[in-house]
């Protein structure tokens, strides 16, 4: 019984809200996390500056893996959300092929791709494949060069009140209906530690998911084995064209 627990949303202005996010899971339990990084937020912020590149490959060197989590996290209005939901094929081959550049040339080194918000989108595997990245997961599986593997998600939401609200206890529910699968995946959020609700709620979400007999582990070690160490190859693979 494994678990995967993804930080959402790291910024270079968020950086210490992942951190402290990573002191938490730490102090429940010993084992890697995945860090979804956005390259770059709003299309300005850059991890090239500063030392929060450096921060996040020291917990890279650690463990933890580091995920490309789209370009910008904005749709096309300009609004925060699912980046990639309505692009075309070219242009995920170039949101993808640009985040990942971005990210290594900052000096980080990204397994795999996450959509922000799940986004739908279209063409992930020959994107991630042209970027040289092993895997791209949506909401409820993980896709790779050999196949897919179940990974239902469940988390929080801190986008609303009424998500505020009732996130918690939706995702308890959902918490104890997952008891019997194998991999489970839990989002937090870096803006969930804006609301101590929330904040609450993520610890005990991460205990249950612990006290179920679940180790931590990172979507790279769910791969068939040896295909982790061609990650960065130019391997042909077509997982679904679709999926959540």
């Amino acid at each position: 019984m494994r678990l995967i627990v993804a930080i959402h949303d790291i910024t270079p202005a968020r950086v210490v809200h992942a951190e402290a996010l990573r002191e938490m899971i730490a102090g429940e339990a010993p084992g890697p996390a995945s860090l979804l990084v956005i390259p770059r937020y709003g299309g300005v912020a850059s991890w090239r500056a500063g030392g929060g590149a450096a921060r996040l490959a020291e917990l890279s060197r650690a463990g933890d893996e580091i995920v490309v989590h789209g370009y910008s996290h904005a749709t096309p209005r300009g609004r925060d959300g699912p980046e990639t939901a309505r692009m075309s094929p070219e242009s995920v081959g170039a949101t993808v092929r640009a985040g990942t550049d971005e990210l290594r040339r900052a000096g980080l080194a990204p397994a795999g791709f996450i959509a922000p918000a799940y986004g739908r989108a279209r063409a992930c595997g020959a994107a991630c494949h042209a970027a040289g990245l092993g895997w791209w997961a949506g909401r409820l599986a993980l896709h790779h060069p050999g196949g897919t593997v179940r990974l239902p998600s469940l988390g929080l939401g801190a986008s609303s009140p009424v998500r505020r609200a009732f996130s918690p206890s939706c995702a308890g529910a959902a918490a104890a209906a997952l008891r019997r699968v194998p991999v489970v995946r839990l989002d937090l959020h870096t803006a969930d530690l804006g609301h101590p609700r929330l904040a609450v709620a993520a610890r005990s979400l991460l205990r249950g998911l612990i006290g179920q007999g679940r180790s931590l582990s990172t979507h790279a070690a769910l791969l068939p084995r040896g295909e982790e160490s061609r990650i960065g190859s130019r391997t042909p693979w077509s997982p679904p064209m679709q999926g959540a």
